[in-house]
């Protein structure tokens, strides 16, 4: 999202946007734990073996982390800038 569309935006869209950009990172890390416990569970089973969705799942939890973390920041700033630094 570039700087200048967050200007354009209402101070009620961007914080319905933090909202959902905060609900996106709390999905993402809770599924992220849960797999990481996955992976260490069968590791300590014994019946880990490197397959491509194994590899692939983290770095898809990357895309949509990292953008999301951006994207919140940005819009922290923008409120920050508008006084408006409460959801």
């Amino acid at each position: 999202m570039k700087k200048e569309e967050l200007e354009t935006f209402s101070t009620e869209v961007l914080k319905k946007r933090l909202k959902a950009a905060n609900s996106v990172l709390l999905v993402s890390y809770v599924l992220a734990a849960l797999y990481v416990i996955y992976l260490l569970y069968t590791i300590i089973k014994g019946t880990w073996e490197p397959q491509a969705p194994q590899i692939i799942i983290p770095v898809l939890f990357l895309a949509v982390l990292l953008p999301t973390i951006s994207m919140r920041k940005k819009i922290k700033e923008e409120l920050k800038r508008r006084g408006q630094n409460q959801i």
